[in-house]
């Protein structure tokens, strides 16, 4: 006996939605998502710097990172977006969350690194 099409809609709607996964899980903007279209970086790019302003909305000892909304960086090519930089730890002891900061980072094959910090 087939399954009626309404009945399979309410038994996929729950799997489709945990797939997705949480919106604190996103760690991008939805407005501004990386893309695999997005230009993130040409080759021979990495090791170039760039300096931004943002704000710090994370920083994670275990993974190294600060995460930072921060605008866009037209010297990288990037969008605003908020993305997570690694950081050592005397950065990340530097800041708390919610400053507002300054800083210059060198594009790496996974985003970027953290050369300079400064709260404003």
């Amino acid at each position: 006996m087939p399954i009626p099409t309404r009945l399979k809609i309410l038994l996929a709607a729950p799997l489709a939605l945990a797939a997705c996964g949480s919106e604190a899980d996103n760690t991008y903007r939805n407005d501004t998502a990386m893309t695999a279209d997005m230009p993130m970086m040409q080759s021979g790019e990495t090791g170039v710097t760039a300096s931004a302003e943002g704000t710090v909305t994370k920083i994670d000892a275990t993974a190294g990172t600060i995460t930072i909304d921060h605008g866009p960086v037209p010297e990288a090519g990037w969008p605003a977006m908020t993305m997570g930089f690694t950081a050592d730890p005397a950065q990340r002891a530097s800041v708390t969350e919610g400053d507002k900061v300054n800083f210059t980072f060198r594009k790496t094959e996974g985003g970027g690194e953290i050369v300079s910090l400064a709260k404003k």
